[in-house]
């Protein structure tokens, strides 16, 4: 989880993020170290124990899912207008994947 603080409503060039969709859900595919997101700790790739690496996924905005199909259009309008009190949730990818394939085998 990270929680940080927007210098005003609507300004998220300031989160230092970038993203892209992917198949899982949307993928981070940088974290700027001189952004708010990159301020807090937060890695670009997630390290596991045995040296692999894997990107980040968001998962929850403000505590609220983020789809696996919505685009990166949407995550910026929500976003946008989450306020300045920003909760981001990011899983490593591998993880998101798994979750996933294990709801489509679930739901069939």
């Amino acid at each position: 989880m990270c929680k940080v603080n927007l210098p005003e409503n609507g300004r998220i060039g300031a989160l230092g993020l970038e993203f892209k969709s992917a198949t899982y859900g949307m993928e981070v595919t940088k974290i700027e170290s001189s952004g708010l997101v990159g301020k807090s700790g937060k890695l670009s790739r997630y390290l596991f124990k045995d040296g692999d690496q894997t990107d980040l996924g968001l998962i929850e905005i403000n505590h609220v899912p983020v789809h696996f199909d919505c685009s990166k259009e949407e995550v910026e309008s929500r976003l946008t207008i989450a306020g300045c009190e920003l909760a981001l949730l990011f899983l490593p990818m591998d993880l998101v994947m798994a979750l996933h394939k294990d709801q489509q085998h679930f739901f069939s």
